[in-house]
């Protein structure tokens, strides 16, 4: 049933000058990516079997962030802070974190570069306790997965990223490739694309993706589900 306690609320502020550009950003409600909780158990051919739920959970988020352009080199950076509320007795929600960025991005005549750097920080530490723990219950067990999912096991996280996008015979074709790497958790990722404007109307695009990581990490635990390749179509009316 509707609730309106259940809505949330965002608002934006931006100042433009000629210098540059700064934003004052909050949101509060639901985080778009749920935690899982186990809400049962069940038996199954001799096999007993957890059922999950995905959980939303409430969150305040204030953010501050700024870009400028320097010689040619356009210079960005932007720091959240996010607050949530009962994260120790309820393992499927994030802890309060901050979170940082920073980039710069220059074009050489067809190619255009955005390197990125991103951290977390967890404002409120605790280890957590590991799935190979004799002692684990299934609650502790899930709330290290849930935390693995966001960016959470560790206190402290570096994440890197370049961004290269290289327009092709006078911008009718485009190649790009997507690329991130974790120097905490050893962690890369790879999304490599290519678009062609057949005509104003129809675009063709081909791409793939490649996560890795070391065993039992998040990309590890996804990439039999995420590695591949696609092949896409968009045709406007």
């Amino acid at each position: 049933a509707f609730d309106l306690s259940n809505s949330g609320y965002a608002f934006r502020i931006r100042l433009d000058r000629p210098g540059g550009g700064v934003t004052l950003s909050w949101f509060d409600g639901y985080e778009p990516y749920p935690g899982l909780l186990i809400t049962g158990f069940r038996t199954e051919n001799n096999t007993i079997r957890i059922e999950l739920t995905g959980t939303p959970f409430r969150e305040q988020v204030a953010g501050l962030g700024f870009e400028t352009a320097v010689g040619g080199w356009g210079v960005r950076g932007e720091v959240a802070w996010r607050h949530t509320a009962g994260y120790r007795d309820n393992y499927y929600r994030a802890w309060p974190d901050l979170r940082f960025t920073a980039g710069i991005d220059h074009s050489f005549g067809n190619l255009t570069l955005l390197f990125q750097y991103t951290g977390h920080y967890l404002t409120d530490y605790e280890e957590p306790v590991s799935p190979g723990n004799p002692s684990a219950s299934p609650d502790d067990q899930m709330g290290y997965f849930n935390r693995m999912m966001f960016r959470q096991l560790d206190r402290m996280s570096h994440i890197i990223s370049l961004y290269p996008t290289w327009s092709l015979f006078n911008d009718v074709a485009e190649a790009r490739c997507y690329g991130e790497y974790n120097f905490t958790t050893r962690e890369y990722l790879l999304y490599p694309s290519f678009m062609w404007k057949v005509s104003d109307r129809v675009r063709l695009t081909a791409g793939g993706q490649i996560f890795h990581g070391p065993r039992h990490s998040l990309y590890d635990l996804v990439r039999p589900m995420m590695n591949g390749v696609f092949l896409g179509m968009k045709v406007t009316f």
